[in-house]
This record gives structure tokens, C-alpha cells and sequence, in this order.
């Protein structure tokens, strides 16, 4: 099978060497592509209450403003995760993010592994993480990723970035906020030349996300993790060309999972069947768009 994901989370407890192997085997995906860990410590598992809460606000305007307020509280001003939001996590812990992502610990872990590629994940708002951008010129990285939520980032901050680095050739990975689609919109057209990567199905932007990669060419949209609801990957199946979606996981986190707790790539693809979308077909999209980098 001609399969790849496109998101995958290196972690030093649900992802390690050995898991990935695994995965690699059971997904029968040919290629990966994995981002350097987003917390302190393992992410932890949300349950179901998290879920349903999440997906019954998206589904409704006033559902999506009550969502807006409440991501903006969900961590302190040192990126720590509130202690009433850990309530709603498996295993309640401390839960800190990543100021500057750890692109050269996963190079150096996975270095000239043929069916591993790495997002350089860049926090602009950040001088170290910013000179990280050179790794671009390593082989094993496949492009640039921003996530816009988790580093408090402002259109703006990746437009400064970008126009710093007109160089760049790679794929543009890009999570988004709560942000002003039109300026996503001018963003892209802006460069162009580059392929846009939405993660997430647009999340938290779905429902106005659809419209900029159904419009622009050199825009894609994944369906990574359960933050949309099955409403939505059933809107984005009838909605968007089939061949500008896909496949992605978030592995290992925030998806169904087998008995005894072992990830299940049939659970997740039936998920995906099951509200329109063609697995095979987007399996291989994003094959496609990995191995051409090849």
C-alpha cells in the first residue's frame, strides 16, 4: 500500500524507537513524518467528557464562541495547563508546553531512517528555535511547521518569518487559532509558491478553513486527531477535492485505541470510512507528496 502520515509526535513514553516500528508496521504506511515532542512530559489522554464537550461546541456558532473563550484560559502565563483543565485529562498532572521544539534530538535519534522524515517545528517567537531553520538543509527534514495555538502566534509573526526567509522551499505544516480566515486567506496567496499543509481539518477554523483550501491550489487539509468531530470529516469528505486531503494520525495521541490500550490504525480509518472519506485515496495523497520530496 502507497500510505504515509503526516503527522506523527515523537514521545519518550507512547512513541519511542521501538513503538514507531510498530506503528510503521501496522499502519503499513511507507513513510512517516514526525514532530519533535509538544510537552514537558507525555501528553496525556483526554476522555471522553473532553470530547464530546469539544465536538457538540463546534457544531454551533455560539458553541464556536464559547470554545474561543475557553482555549484562551487554558494555560498560565509560563504555558503550564490550568489546574481545572487537567480535571478533563486520563492521568492529571502538570501539563507544560514546549517553548522551543527539539528538532535536533529527533535528528540525531532518527538520522538517515529511510521511512522517517521530520517537521522542523519553529517557534518564531522564539531566537533558538528560529536558527533552527537551517536543518532545512538536512535531508531528513521534509518542511516547516507553525502551530499557531501553542505558541500564541499571530498571523503576522509567520508572515515576518516567511518574508525572513524567502529561501524556504519546503511544505508549510500550519495549526491554526482563532484567527481572521481572510488573513490566512492573503497569507498563502502571498507565498504562493509554497505547499500549505492545514493540520487538524482546520481546527478550530473548520467551517471557514474549507472555503481557503477548497479555493487555492497549493493548499492541502489533513484530518489528524479527534479534534474535529465526525460532522466535520463528513463536511470536509463532501466538500474538498478529494485529492487535496490527507491522511494523518497524531499519533500516538487523541484517537481511538484497541483493547489493552494498543493503538488501532482500523479503528481510526474506520472512523474516517464511515463519515466519507476514502482512506485508500488519501493514503496515498499523502504518499505521494512525501515521496516526491524523495
Amino acid at each position: 500500500m502507497n500510505s504515509a502520515d503526516l503527522h506523527v509526535y515523537y514521545d519518550d513514553i507512547k512513541s519511542t524507537k521501538e513503538i514507531l516500528k510498530s506503528y510503521l508496521l501496522e499502519s503499513q504506511n511507507k513513510f512517516i513524518v514526525l514532530s519533535p515532542p509538544c510537552t514537558s512530559v507525555t501528553e496525556p489522554k483526554k476522555n471522553r467528557v473532553a470530547y464530546y464537550i469539544q465536538h457538540t461546541l463546534s457544531n454551533f456558532k455560539a458553541g464556536r464562541i464559547i470554545q474561543k473563550l475557553l482555549s484562551k484560559s487554558f494555560y498560565n502565563k509560563n504555558g503550564e495547563l490550568k489546574l481545572v483543565f487537567r480535571l478533563f485529562s486520563k492521568k492529571f498532572g502538570k501539563l507544560e508546553k514546549i517553548d522551543c521544539p527539539a528538532n535536533h534530538e529527533l535528528l540525531e535519534k532518527f538520522c538517515k531512517n529511510e521511512q522517517i522524515k521530520l517537521w522542523c517545528w519553529i517557534n518564531p517567537k522564539n531566537e533558538q528555535s528560529r536558527n533552527d531553520l537551517y536543518l532545512l538543509n538536512h535531508g531528513d527534514f521534509y518542511g516547516v511547521k507553525f502551530h499557531m495555538f501553542w505558541h500564541n502566534l499571530a498571523i503576522e509573526d509567520i508572515r515576518n518569518f516567511l518574508s525572513d526567509h524567502i529561501d524556504i522551499k519546503k511544505p508549510i505544516y500550519l495549526i491554526l487559532d482563532w484567527i481572521e480566515i481572510k488573513e490566512l486567506e492573503c497569507l498563502i496567496r502571498e507565498f504562493n509558491n509554497l505547499i500549505w499543509i492545514i493540520g487538524y481539518g482546520g481546527f478550530p477554523l473548520t467551517v471557514k478553513s474549507l472555503g481557503v483550501v477548497g479555493k487555492l491550489e497549493n493548499v492541502y487539509i489533513d484530518i489528524a486527531s479527534f479534534h474535529i468531530s465526525r460532522k466535520w470529516v463528513n463536511k470536509i469528505s463532501k466538500e474538498i477535492n478529494n485529492r487535496k486531503i490527507l491522511y494523518s494520525t497524531d499519533f500516538p495521541y487523541n484517537f481511538d485505541w484497541g483493547k489493552g490500550g494498543k493503538f488501532s490504525t482500523k479503528l481510526f480509518d474506520k472512523r474516517l470510512r464511515l463519515n466519507g472519506i476514502n482512506v485508500a485515496a488519501i493514503r496515498e495523497n499523502s504518499f505521494n507528496l512525501v515521496n516526491n520530496d524523495q
